[in-house]
């Protein structure tokens, strides 16, 4: 497992995360395989989203699913109605 920073939208603050296994940030096949780095389901990658608050220690945003990214990254944007 890799290594990883989480931004606390409520705080700005950044703790240690670890992935699961198979998360990426960059892949040049659009149709592989990888692992969502919030729960780890299997997504394609060019159906990913781009993470907010998941991150390299450069900064670089992980592949994430839909549901987590409107769930947990966007959860400061995206009010409940």
């Amino acid at each position: 497992m890799k290594p990883a920073r989480k931004y606390d939208l409520e705080t700005g603050q950044y703790e240690d995360y670890t992935l699961p296994e198979g998360s990426r940030y960059y892949e040049d096949d659009m149709n592989k395989k990888i692992a969502c780095c919030e729960c780890g389901k299997e997504i394609t990658y060019g159906a990913s989203y781009t993470s907010r608050i998941i991150l390299d220690k450069y900064g670089f945003g992980y592949a994430v699913c839909k549901e987590c990214y409107f769930k947990n990254d966007m959860k400061d944007i995206v009010k409940k109605g």
